[in-house]
C-alpha cells in the first residue's frame, strides 16, 4: 500500500490521475520481465513451511502461491506508472 500511495503522489504531481485497479499493469509487466527485466522480481527458489502442514507451497518461475508475481522493484514501478497516461 505505501508503495501505491508513493506511486500515486507522484503521478499527481506529474499530473495525471491515480494508479487505480493495479492488476492489470502488473499481470502485464509480469509478462514481459522475463524477457526485458521488467519491474517485478520472479523469487524462483524457496518454500513456504508453516500452518502445521506436511508440505509447503514451493516458489517457481512466474506466479506461485509463495510470491504471487514476485517482489516489486519500487522505482522501476514507478518509472513505468508516471510513462502511463
Amino acid at each position: 500500500a505505501a508503495m501505491v500511495a508513493n506511486i500515486n503522489d507522484a503521478r499527481l504531481h506529474a499530473g495525471k490521475g491515480t494508479v487505480g485497479f493495479i492488476n492489470l499493469v502488473l499481470y502485464a509487466a509480469a509478462a514481459t520481465a522475463r524477457k526485458r527485466g521488467g519491474v517485478l522480481r520472479d523469487v524462483q527458489h524457496g518454500r513456504n513451511w508453516g500452518c502445521g502442514v506436511d508440505e509447503a507451497f514451493p516458489a517457481r518461475q512466474a506466479w506461485d502461491a509463495v510470491t504471487g508475481l514476485g517482489t516489486p522493484e519500487f522505482e522501476k514501478l514507478k518509472a513505468l506508472y508516471l510513462r502511463l497516461p
